[in-house]
């Protein structure tokens, strides 16, 4: 039995209330629950307004609110979603640290080079926040969420003060990238994760458009 136009309405109604507004899994969650209405329906031969008091019931350790220390616990999500973001983000973090790690290696080798060109790393940095501001402020303005939307906001938040201080400690002492490379190398790390980490944001951008291209619902 195939549900009609209005139950599948009711249903993402009760999606809506219960926070589960990120699109890209949204769909994915309200076609389970549909499927399980349809054939709770057919075999105990019930309404569709009773079989889906049950099945949300199942479902509702996971539609339940939750926070977590990964994000902060100002941000409050569906405990699945919360639980589908936390893989995708440290997915990406252990990437991060690893690729970082390695460009700290290949700079620690051009660090008198570097040393002669602070500046010119502070304008980077300077110019890779400047740019992630803006993808920030254009999800921000697309009015339908997806999990990549939420990661990508949250990350450039996260990171936000990071940029600052650097860019900040290399002006303030442009020795500090002469150092030895026992003391030197946690400044060159800093700035390795910073050069990184807006190429990987850059996908969680991409990946947020192309979720609302998908689903119809890109609107500026």
């Amino acid at each position: 039995m195939k549900l009609n136009e209005e139950q599948i309405n009711a249903i993402d109604l009760v999606l809506e209330k219960s926070g589960v507004v990120y699109v890209d899994y949204k769909f994915e969650i309200l076609d389970h629950i549909a499927t399980q209405v349809e054939e709770l329906m057919v075999s105990e031969d019930l309404s569709f307004k009773n079989s889906l008091e049950i099945i949300l019931k199942k479902w509702e350790p996971k539609l339940k609110k939750s926070t977590s220390a990964t994000f902060g616990y100002i941000w409050e999500l569906p405990q699945i979603l919360t639980q589908k973001a936390k893989k995708i983000y440290w997915r990406k973090m252990i990437l991060l640290i690893v690729l970082s790690f390695i460009l700290m290696l290949v700079l620690l080798y051009a660090k008198e080079y570097l040393a002669k060109i602070t500046e010119a790393i502070c304008y980077l940095l300077a110019s890779l926040l400047f740019i992630q501001g803006i993808g920030y402020f254009k999800i921000r303005m697309s009015r339908q969420k997806t999990t990549y939307g939420f990661l990508y906001k949250q990350q450039f938040l996260a990171f936000f003060f990071m940029y600052f201080l650097s860019i900040y400690s290399l002006t303030v002492n442009e020795a500090v990238l002469q150092r030895p490379n026992d003391t030197v190398f946690p400044v060159i790390f800093i700035i390795s994760f910073l050069i990184i980490a807006p190429i990987l944001n850059f996908r969680f951008y991409k990946n947020h458009f192309e979720q609302l291209i998908k689903h119809n619902k890109l609107v500026y």
